[in-house]
């Protein structure tokens, strides 16, 4: 089969797809699956406010379910595969403080310890690895009396950088398969406890969302449409682009918005716009398009948004674009009488408020706008941005 035709069979077959998709996820919402309180408030990748506390609350033998140690027996089984684990003189801890280290804010994520182990998880969804965290969360552990283990749990089961762990020894646990696992076996569990049953299920879709899995039914219908070694291959390819493909339309995002801006600002001498959000290692502005696609997949992590900046000697007003898909508008804090914004943003030393609009450009974040794949629709996108900012650009120029 010639490259040209797999490519032409794949497309056919995900536009298939696409349609099985669409009544799927029609039925879905009439069956209510859709109601997911950790996506209504916004929280499913809240590291802390979520996962930390829900997984805490559900492996302390003292929590609000009053089950004693039956969930915490399923995670040492099932993500711990410990099998000499006993559950005497049993003790399970969250953000445990270092003493006496010289790195502020060091704590563990989770302790859990008995007569014989001393076992230290730290978790990572978004966050970055800190400089020697694992080597110093290892040598702590080590230092406990107890035979140590460590574990990093991460999305997807990924290596501590080199720069943290410093060659110690920890095993690699993912939500996408180990945590995930260890919600499955409480959700059976729970068979007679509705309100625990029920709020496993939502947290179980919510690790489905932020580790990019369907449904079962989903993947039923996608594992069809690979039916041959062609298109097997073609497929694999396909999904090592999808993040670049993305990327590439959101550039072609922030680069239309940048023109409107510039017709914008045409008459208005002193004021400039600048695309200094996207930034390289150095620090310095990024022109380059194809250097911009990178800079979006891989430094989200570091720098959590993008976006523009338009400026008149030290007042400066920004439109920036959150991982989150969420956009806001920032002003100097120096010249925030001009607009009448009350959120204060201490960090960037900004006053700020968000959009009514969210879009996300991203595929591994809840609910990607794919209608930026559509050149209208995506047309549609810029101009509502665009709209919006400026009504609070026309009101500082006028007062400047």
């Amino acid at each position: 089969m010639k490259e040209n035709d797999i490519y032409y069979e794949l497309k056919n077959k995900l536009i298939v797809l696409n349609g099985k998709i669409e009544t799927i996820e029609e039925l879905s919402k009439h069956k209510g699956d859709k109601f997911n309180i950790f996506s209504i408030l916004g929280i499913q990748r809240k590291e802390v406010e979520t996962h930390s506390f829900l997984l805490y609350e559900l492996m302390n033998p003292k929590g609000s379910h009053f089950q004693k140690e039956l969930y915490l027996k399923i995670f040492i089984e099932e993500v711990l595969k410990i099998d000499d684990f006993e559950f005497i003189n049993v003790k399970v801890d969250r953000e445990k403080i270092i003493p006496n280290s010289n790195r502020r804010n060091r704590k563990i994520d989770f302790t859990i310890e008995n007569n014989k182990y001393y076992i230290a998880i730290e978790m990572k969804i978004d966050a970055n690895d800190q400089k020697e965290q694992i080597f110093d969360y290892y040598k702590y552990s080590e230092n406990q009396c107890k035979e140590p283990k460590l574990y990093y749990l991460t999305l997807d089961g990924k290596e501590a950088s080199e720069n943290s762990s410093k060659g110690v020894e920890y095993e690699k646990i993912s939500f996408s398969y180990h945590i995930l696992n260890f919600i499955e076996k409480s959700i059976e569990k729970s068979a007679s406890l509705p309100i625990i049953r029920e709020s496993l299920i939502q947290y179980q879709n919510t690790i489905k969302n932020i580790t990019n899995q369907t449904t079962q039914e989903l993947q039923m219908a996608a594992i069809k449409i690979i039916d041959n070694p062609e298109v097997a291959r073609a497929a694999t390819e396909l999904s090592k682009s999808l993040a670049y493909a993305w990327a590439k339309k959101e550039v072609v995002f922030w680069r239309k918005l940048a023109e409107k801006f510039d017709i914008y600002l045409k008459n208005k001498k002193t004021w400039n716009l600048v695309k200094e959000i996207f930034l390289d290692d150095n620090e310095e502005i990024i022109e380059d398009n194809e250097v911009i696609e990178r800079w979006i997949v891989e430094k989200l992590g570091k720098y959590k948004f993008r976006g523009l900046r338009i400026e008149k000697n030290d007042c400066y007003f920004e439109i920036l674009l959150y991982t989150n898909g969420s956009f806001e508008y920032h002003i100097s804090n120096k010249y925030s009488n001009l607009l009448s914004l009350k959120k204060e943003h201490k960090e960037k030393n900004t006053f700020y408020i968000e959009s009514k609009f969210n879009y996300n450009f991203s595929k591994d974040y809840n609910n990607p706008t794919y209608d930026v794949f559509d050149e209208k629709k995506l047309d549609e996108i810029v101009e509502n941005i665009y709209k919006e900012a400026v009504v609070y650009l026309d009101i500082i120029i006028k007062k400047m």
